[in-house]
């Protein structure tokens, strides 16, 4: 049994190391000084910007914040599946709580963004 959070954990710690070892190559491989102005100036297809050109993601925020629970929810619901026979009744309600709660928050974080 120790074995299998063993596993977990080896997994828990590579997932989060390859983003970071990502994040700290791309900081040494890049060139953190523009050549010209050019480099510097935003693109969009080509034209000129109108407007604020980080006003696009605003749009799109509340659907980051129902994506990112609903993943949790579905990857939870995933786990929850196959230990499910194993498992007692009230660890089962336990996880079904726990999947309903995930997603009362997912919903209201998404009225918060549509009023924000």
């Amino acid at each position: 049994m120790l074995y299998s959070y063993i596993a977990a954990l080896v997994f828990g710690i590579i997932s989060l190391a390859i983003p970071v070892l990502f994040l700290l190559a791309s900081r040494f491989i890049r060139n953190n000084e523009p050549n010209d102005a050019v480099e510097v100036m935003p693109y969009e297809s080509s034209e000129e910007t109108i407007g604020d050109e980080r006003a696009f993601f605003g749009d799109y925020v509340q659907f980051f914040t129902l994506f990112l629970p609903f993943e949790f929810i579905a990857t939870l619901m995933l786990l929850w599946s196959a230990y499910a026979n194993s498992l007692s009744i009230a660890n089962n309600v336990f996880y079904i709580g726990l999947a309903g709660a995930c997603l009362l928050i997912a919903l209201i974080e998404y009225r918060i963004a549509q009023k924000g």
